[in-house]
Parts: C-alpha cells; structure tokens; sequence
C-alpha cells in the first residue's frame, strides 16, 4: 500500500491533516460571549469552518474559492459530524485520504 501511494514513512498527508484538523476543532479559536443557543451553533460552525478552511489550503494545497465553491457540502458533512457524531482523527484522516490523496 505504501509503495501505492508512495508513502514516507508509512504516513499520508491525509491522516496528517485529519490529525491536525481534529486538534484544531477541540481547541476553538473564537470564543465569544454567547447569548443564546442560535448564537452558539453559529459560532460552532465558524470554528469549524475555520479550522477545515485551514487544513484545506496550508495541508491539502486547496484555495479557498475551490473551498467554497467545490467543497462546500464535505467541508458542512465534516463540520456535522465533528459536531454532531463521534468523529476521531483517524475517520478525519480517511475521509481526507479518500477524497483527497
């Protein structure tokens, strides 16, 4: 498999940035005075959306209009299942070795 895909040392970039997007949503890097539940799914999926803008651009080498425009509906199932579901780093790094590596 790793000669496949020519792997260095065994570890794709996908499961880097499943890695590193997994750290980046349980750490949020907005963290307002939240009124009232609306309030806090809003600032929820901003994070969220933060975060996976980041990894798509600085790991996976995707600019942000491709983001937007061509990615729009996995970067909300990501966003959903970080939220909603049990999603580890490891399910972020298939998810992107899937679609992206």
């Amino acid at each position: 498999m790793s000669y496949r895909r020519n792997l260095k040392n065994g570890v794709s970039e996908g499961k880097i940035a499943g890695v590193m997007l997994f750290r980046l949503i349980k750490t949020p890097c907005v963290f307002p005075i939240i009124k009232n539940d609306a309030d806090k799914e809003y600032i929820l999926f901003f994070n969220n959306f933060l975060a996976i803008s980041f990894i798509f651009k600085k790991f996976l080498g995707i600019n942000q209009e491709d983001i937007i425009n061509k990615y729009k509906r996995l970067v909300k199932e990501i966003s959903f299942s970080i939220t909603y579901r049990h999603t580890n780093q490891e399910t972020l790094g298939m998810i992107f070795d899937l679609h992206f590596c």
